[in-house]
């Protein structure tokens, strides 16, 4: 078994369908379980948006079970552009699994994120000039690796040139801007170092140590095989501020897909449970009757500027109007864009444990048990690949 460690939802089905691209039976999981019989399991802990102390604890919890399980390899993986509490997650594992180093990589460079020169880059522009400078809770203030991260405590952070080799302690970050780079760097992986990272250098290491010769077929969506009409139900998720920003609801509408939007009321009394009821009764029938006239709908909280509630509550809101949606419409594809959106849907539908049953441009597609629509999790920092 190799057991994925990752701070939320969306990172976790990312590299579920990494694994299942190369051959692997893969998993993603809420809560670690260690019988599974997957080769590759990927835990989300969910904590993206916890305090540095909280995170690590949290993680170490769930780092001290995988190492209980004896897999062969545990991966932490990171945001891809640095968010969240990465080195004092990176810490707590090298602590339970008593290792003094760990090799980051979160660069993907076929998606224009690199390091070069200690400094990040997103298709050629530096990182705190990108939107990630105006994330709202982990802004891009400088592009500097070092100074985004801070010290490990298990013998500093260090940045190094592509051909350096690592430190002996503490956790190196190298210049990574190619394929090329990864492969040199997967190769000096070995018991005593913890890798940490982004999908490509997950990719390269199962491609350097335990590669299979024969992955499975992938390709577009599965279907429920339940019943006709259901079978094209498609509902489209959307929590992103950033995406809405990007043209979602175009897009969406090219497809020929309803659109669904919060009511401006829910927004505004999302913290007053009593008030919320209906709204979102109504924004769920809402996305239902686009459902029948249409297929498929995209369900969002629409306006990229924010009335005043905090994320947490929109998100709330938005996991109950799927979850009736869901329940009114048997739809049988659940496409969610964004970790704190997926997770609170997923928190909402009672789901924990999703088998990788196809996958598609490094994406994976999950099944929660037996029954269930077929979801499809992207982060919210990519855009859905065109074949999607």
């Amino acid at each position: 078994m190799i057991v994925v460690i990752a701070d939320d939802i969306s990172g976790a089905a990312e590299l579920a369908g990494v694994a299942f691209e190369r051959g692997f039976a893969a998993e993603v999981q809420t809560r670690f379980d260690p019988e599974s019989e997957a080769e590759i399991v990927a835990v989300d802990t969910n904590t993206r948006q916890l305090p540095p102390e909280k995170a690590a604890a949290r993680v170490s919890v769930v780092a001290r079970a995988a190492a209980g399980a004896r897999p062969s390899l545990i991966y932490k993986k990171t945001d891809s552009v640095l968010r969240g509490a990465i080195i004092p997650e990176i810490d707590g594992i090298l602590r339970v699994t008593h290792r003094q180093r760990s090799l980051l990589i979160p660069a993907n460079p076929s998606r224009g994120r690199i390091i070069r020169g200690g400094e990040y880059f997103v298709n050629g522009i530096p990182l705190a000039e990108t939107e990630f400078a105006n994330d709202p809770t982990h802004p891009a203030w400088t592009s500097n690796v070092l100074e985004l991260l801070g010290p490990s405590i298990r013998g500093g952070t260090s940045a190094v040139r592509a051909t350096d080799a690592m430190f002996d302690s503490g956790v190196t970050v190298p210049d990574v801007t190619d394929a090329k780079d990864l492969r040199r760097r997967a190769a000096e992986v070995t018991d005593s170092v913890a890798p940490a990272g982004g999908a490509e250098f997950f990719g390269a290491l199962l491609d350097r140590h335990v590669a299979r010769s024969s992955p499975p077929s992938v390709g577009p969506a599965p279907s429920s095989g339940a019943n006709g009409d259901a079978c094209e139900r498609t509902l489209l998720v959307c929590g992103s501020a950033a995406a809405w920003k990007a043209g979602r609801k175009t897009q969406a509408a090219r497809r020929g897909l309803a659109c669904s939007i919060m009511p401006p009321e829910l927004e505004l009394a999302a913290h007053d449970d009593a008030l919320a009821e209906l709204s979102v009764s109504q924004w769920a029938a809402d996305a239902c009757a686009g459902m029948e006239e249409c297929g498929g709908a995209m369900i969002a909280v629409g306006r990229a500027e924010r009335l005043g509630a905090h994320p947490e509550a929109l998100s709330k809101r938005l996991a109950e109007a799927v979850k009736l949606t869901i329940a009114n419409t048997k739809a049988a594809r659940l496409l969610l864009e964004g970790g704190a959106t997926a997770r609170a849907v997923i928190d909402a539908m009672g789901w924990t444990r999703f088998a990788t049953i196809g996958a598609i441009e490094g994406l994976s597609w999950l099944r929660p048990g037996d029954a269930g629509p077929a979801l499809l999790i992207k982060p919210g920092s990519y855009d859905w690949p065109e074949a999607v």
